[in-house]
């Protein structure tokens, strides 16, 4: 009977031990996070750990984790592109197919530096960012890659996101007074989108709107830009030690912002038509500019449900001039640009022409001159 009193209290400590945490034994807790992505599928976000190389799970928004995939090097960026994780490690990208966690893709790239951020574009390419300041463009299907971008951007390049409706991709760097760089897909030419004075940027996402937000180590704060990248930003959050990626939940309006430095992953309900709008009446957005034109023209419009969308122009007398665009489109605003020097219609006359909208089996006509 003289042991029966301590293990009495040392079975009594270990149970108070476990109430007072009350999570499961086997939670996992976060570890310098990086990055972080919604799998809809699945209804949970998974989440990169550089300090411990894993990659974690939540299904209740950060309230507690289980481990998706271990034993990795230096995991920075995440993407899902259909049902692959692709995981950038050092200077492998790794797939894991999100049913089973099962490795089913591996690829080594010759970074300069390390890889960082993953995006992908409508044809399923990826872009994985080189933080030595290149961009690697990776045919998953023939497990191929080229360099995309090889040189322009500052020193630390970090994250990189597709900008559907430009074609293009819109990068940062962690670098002071870094502006957000623009690369058109098309011909993977680099140009400046925005100049800031913010710099040190470690994150970039974008909403169904075209806004774009980014993570700054500058003050440890979420900048949103609005569509055009015209604006001054706006503060969403602040208070971060080490904001890094960002991935804006597009079905739940939720931005998640991993704190690499304090070790959290916080997720922001983001309340829609709060900010600066596109126009008063976004439903009714259609935009012609500029007008009158000279020859390049930007048309803009809202849509506010997966829908198909026809965009056509003509002259005063009906004849057909261009077509900018048949497909379907997401909720959001688009832009198409279109430039009379590159058409069948060089040098056109001055005068009154007329675009025209078709959406939701509606049709709206536009009228723009040019001088």
């Amino acid at each position: 009977m003289k042991n029966a009193i301590p293990l009495f209290r040392k079975m009594t400590f270990y149970i108070t031990i476990c109430l007072m945490y009350s999570v499961p034994l086997t939670s996992q807790t976060l570890n310098h996070p990086e990055s972080v992505c919604f799998d809809a599928a699945n209804n949970r976000y998974l989440v990169s750990n550089y300090g411990n190389g894993k990659i974690l799970e939540t299904y209740d928004m950060g309230n507690s984790y289980e481990i998706f995939a271990e034993g990795l090097n230096e995991c920075l960026g995440i993407h899902l592109l259909e049902q692959t994780l692709f995981v950038s490690c050092n200077k492998y990208i790794k797939g894991f197919d999100l049913q089973t966690g099962e490795v089913i893709f591996n690829m080594y790239l010759p970074a300069i530096a390390w890889l960082d951020g993953i995006t992908s574009d409508t044809s399923g390419y990826l872009y994985v960012v080189d933080a030595g300041g290149k961009i690697f463009k990776v045919d998953t299907e023939n497990q191929s890659y080229t360099v995309f971008v090889s040189s322009g951007f500052p020193q630390y390049l970090q994250d990189v996101v597709f900008d559907n409706s430009n074609n293009r991709l819109l990068a940062v760097a962690w670098a002071v007074n870094a502006p957000i760089h623009a690369i058109d897909l098309a011909d993977s030419s680099l140009y400046i989108a925005t100049q800031t004075n913010l710099g040190l940027f470690d994150g970039i996402t974008m909403d169904q709107f075209n806004n774009v937000y980014v993570s700054t180590h500058n003050g440890g704060k979420i900048y949103k830009f609005e569509s055009t990248l015209a604006e001054p930003p706006v503060e969403v959050s602040g208070g971060y030690q080490e904001p890094a990626g960002l991935y804006y939940n597009q079905q739940d309006n939720i931005l998640a912002v991993a704190d690499y430095g304090g070790n959290i992953v916080e997720f922001i309900q983001i309340t829609v038509g709060i900010g600066k709008k596109p126009n008063q009446n976004t439903d009714g957005l259609f935009n012609i500019y500029p007008n009158p034109a000279k020859s390049t023209l930007k048309v803009s419009y809202y849509v506010d449900r997966k829908t198909s969308v026809e965009i056509k122009l003509f002259d005063s007398n009906g004849n057909s001039i261009a077509t900018l665009f048949i497909g379907e489109k997401q909720v959001g605003v688009h832009e198409h640009f279109w430039d009379s020097n590159n058409s069948y219609y060089k040098n056109l006359s001055p005068g009154i022409y007329f675009c025209t909208l078709k959406k939701n089996n509606k049709i709206s006509s536009k009228k723009f001159v040019i001088f």
